[in-house]
């Protein structure tokens, strides 16, 4: 590979890379501690983003998913905002979402988390400019 061609290749490798990395992660509490929030690098407040919130899976965190969206730079990409909240955890230190009957609060402690989600949504409008013809909830297993 002659030295032109390597110095683009290497280019746009950093390109690619940089740009994965290139958001804001701020935090907002709805009353079960701070979640933390991740915002295209440019935010400022003067156009309504997407708002999409992610559930993480049984024993998992939001964490996870704050990982998964910085590496794969789409927040910045397509600009929208997401919020990676924790669920409860349970006598093990598992977090969990009580999504139904059939999971997963094996401990019976009947934790409302659609209002806590309601209320994470509010807040993160209160703060942030989100359309709200565009906020989602997606998850993986018991999220």
């Amino acid at each position: 590979m002659n030295h032109s061609l390597r110095g683009l290749a290497l280019g746009c490798l950093f390109t690619f890379f940089s740009s994965a990395s290139a958001h804001t992660v701020a935090t907002i509490d709805a009353g079960r501690g701070d979640v933390k929030l991740m915002l295209p690098s440019d935010y400022d407040g003067s156009k309504a983003l997407p708002l999409i919130v992610s559930l993480h899976g049984f024993g998992a965190s939001g964490q996870a998913y704050i990982d998964d969206w910085s590496r794969n730079g789409l927040v910045d990409t397509l600009k929208f905002i997401v919020a990676a909240p924790n669920g409860t955890k349970d006598s093990r230190g598992r977090a969990f979402w009580n999504a139904s009957e059939a999971c997963c609060d094996k401990e019976g402690r009947n934790i409302d988390d659609s209002s806590y989600l309601r209320r994470l949504i509010e807040a993160i409008e209160a703060n942030y400019a989100v359309d709200p013809a565009s906020i989602h909830i997606s998850g993986f297993s018991n999220g």
